[in-house]
């Protein structure tokens, strides 16, 4: 996922098909490249998305990753404590992106090198909306979780599993104050994250499906997503200036 809130299956369509599914060949093998080829496909031929859903409990992660030694310091964050990454020709956040976060109470764990951000993930415990997907949708989903994206690792700080031990310190402090557990979907053709996910204990539940007619998308959730009422729908009216 991207510093920018563009979604996985978005970046993948700006790289050369053919040097991306090589790339996933010589590194996940032939089936992982298949459903990334079929993603693909999907996409460019009649713009269809596929995110699969997982969930993360106390129950299913991997706390073993926790007692490893981290290479760098991360910590919790407020919305309103990264406006100064928000700035710039190098910033990390476009400033609708934060200022919706910031009228939700998301919150951001991230890892610095220095002052410099190096890895984050956002939290949020009401609906999120899908700006790069449409604004006028927004991601439901049962209060009793936590949704968590926009999640980033700077390519020269990856295999340091610094999005594990972020995904699994927040969930710890979320169940600790009474929610169950965090939520996330990925995108079907993002083969690293799907693995990364399952990694940490992430459990796959459903699949979300989304289709653009026109100019508008068509959006419909798996059996498996009813028990996490999760789901995309309009988008709740923007709070009055």
């Amino acid at each position: 996922m991207s510093a920018s809130v563009t979604t996985p299956l978005l970046r993948a369509a700006r790289d050369a098909p053919l040097v991306r599914l090589g790339r996933v060949l010589r590194r996940y093998g032939v089936r992982a490249t298949l459903q990334h080829a079929l993603s693909l496909v999907a996409f460019y031929a009649a713009r269809i998305r596929w995110w699969q859903t997982f969930v993360l409990t106390p129950q299913s992660a991997d706390w073993a990753i926790l007692e490893g030694r981290c290479p760098v310091k991360g910590r919790t964050l407020e919305a309103v404590d990264l406006r100064p990454y928000a700035q710039g020709p190098d910033a990390l956040f476009t400033p609708r992106f934060l200022e919706a976060a910031i009228s939700r109470g998301d919150r951001c764990f991230a890892f610095f090198d220095g002052d410099a951000v190096i890895s984050y993930g956002w939290y949020a415990t009401l609906p999120t909306r899908l700006p790069d997907l449409d604004p006028t949708l927004a991601l439901y989903f049962d209060p009793a979780y936590v949704h968590m994206y926009n999640t980033f690792t700077r390519p020269q700080y990856r295999g340091q599993r610094l999005h594990a031990i972020g995904a699994l310190t927040m969930l710890r402090s979320y169940v600790g104050r009474g929610w169950k557990g965090l939520i996330c979907y990925v995108d079907g053709s993002n083969i690293t994250s799907l693995r990364a996910c399952g990694r940490v204990g992430f459990k796959q539940f459903g699949r979300i499906m989304l289709m653009r007619l026109g100019g508008r998308y068509l959006c419909s959730s798996s059996a498996g997503c009813a028990a996490y009422q999760l789901r995309v729908e309009s988008a709740p009216p923007r709070p009055a200036p």
